[in-house]
Formats: C-alpha cells, sequence, structure tokens
C-alpha cells in the first residue's frame, strides 16, 4: 500500500505510438526474412516491432521510471466491422509479447479526428489533453514526453514530442536521450553515451 502510495506522488508519463515508433521499415524488413518461421503472436500476428526500438523504450522506461499510455491507433479493433477501443489489459500483453518491459497505465479516448485547427490535424493531440485532464491528479503525472512520427498535436505539447520516422529507425538512442531531457532524466544530450551496439 505504501508503494502505490509513493507512486501516486510523482508519475510521468510516456505517450506511445506505434507505428514509426517501433513498428519501422527496418523491423518489418526483418520479420519477412523469417516470416516462414516466426510463430503468430496473438495482438500482433506476424509484425515483430523494430528489436533496436524496443530496446531503446526500455532502456527509456528503465532509466525515467515512467507509465506508458498507448496512444496509437494499434487501440482500436474492429469487431462486426465496428471500431472498438481495446483495453488497458490488451494494451499491457502487447507490451509483453514483444518483449516491451514498460508498464502500460492507460489508453487515450478517441475524439473525431476530422476537425482542424489552422489547416492541421490536432485528433491525437486532443486525445492526449483529455486523457492528462482525467488522470492527472489521479496520478499526479509531474512530466510527460509524447514519442509519435505524427505531428497532429496542440501547440503547448510541441515542447514535449519527440518525432520518430517510420522509414529511419524509428526509436533511435538520439530521440532516447530527448526525451530523457523532456522528462528531465538528464540535462544534455552527453550525460548518456550512446549504446554501443547502435553505433554501427
Amino acid at each position: 500500500m505504501g508503494v502505490h502510495n509513493k507512486e501516486k506522488k510523482k508519475m510521468k508519463i510516456i505517450f506511445l505510438d506505434i507505428d514509426g515508433v517501433l513498428n519501422t521499415v527496418r523491423g518489418t524488413l526483418e520479420t519477412r526474412k523469417r516470416w516462414n518461421v516466426l510463430p503468430s503472436l496473438k495482438h500482433s500476428g506476424h509484425t515483430r516491432f523494430d528489436a533496436m526500438a524496443v530496446q531503446n523504450l526500455n532502456e527509456l522506461c528503465r532509466i525515467s521510471g515512467a507509465r506508458i499510455v498507448l496512444s496509437s491507433c494499434w487501440k482500436y479493433t474492429y469487431y462486426n466491422y465496428k471500431q472498438m477501443m481495446r483495453s488497458i489489459r490488451f494494451a499491457q500483453e502487447l507490451m509483453d509479447e514483444q518483449r516491451i518491459t514498460g508498464k502500460v497505465i492507460g489508453v487515450t479516448p478517441t475524439i473525431n479526428r476530422g476537425r482542424e485547427w489552422h489547416g492541421k490535424s490536432i485528433g491525437r493531440g486532443r486525445e492526449i489533453r483529455l486523457w492528462l485532464m482525467r488522470h492527472k491528479k489521479q496520478y499526479k503525472i509531474t512530466r510527460y514526453v509524447i514519442l509519435d512520427d505524427d505531428s497532429d498535436f496542440l501547440q503547448h505539447q510541441k515542447s514535449h514530442h519527440v518525432k520518430t520516422k517510420y522509414d529511419g529507425e524509428g526509436l533511435d538512442w538520439k530521440s532516447v536521450l530527448l526525451a530523457l531531457k523532456i522528462l528531465r532524466q538528464c540535462r544534455s544530450f552527453p550525460k548518456l553515451e550512446r549504446k554501443k551496439n547502435e553505433s554501427k
């Protein structure tokens, strides 16, 4: 009980997109090479997230102690041709089967993404804002970071956004360092060394 109360005093959040962050072109190509020998996963089918991006996310969660909120379109499922929200339990099981060690505490709500602000979609940003409004007091959130390859966020959220690339490495080590800086785990990039196995 004491641990639970302590956790509520301070919490950092990672709003996690999947495609372009963990699911990358590099990961897709690696999956295709091993398609015939890979067993189908319960929640992901034959999709395997980029191994290096997964490792980087695990390091980010370990160093920062931040919790995960799924903000990706992977939060949806379809039943009888109707779009439905998946549960937090699904999100955690998805992370587990992809060997992601971070703890999932939520899934962002769905808001109509047809609306635009100054010609740009801000759907995902509004969903994140709504989740924070509903849960900030409950979890006493101190800081948050948004990992996403898209840019449909509100103006005040842009300083929290780490933009990745689907056709690149997804969540690379430089992105991890920027996320840690946003979460105030380090003051500048040189404070943490780049992992040797990503230097090549």
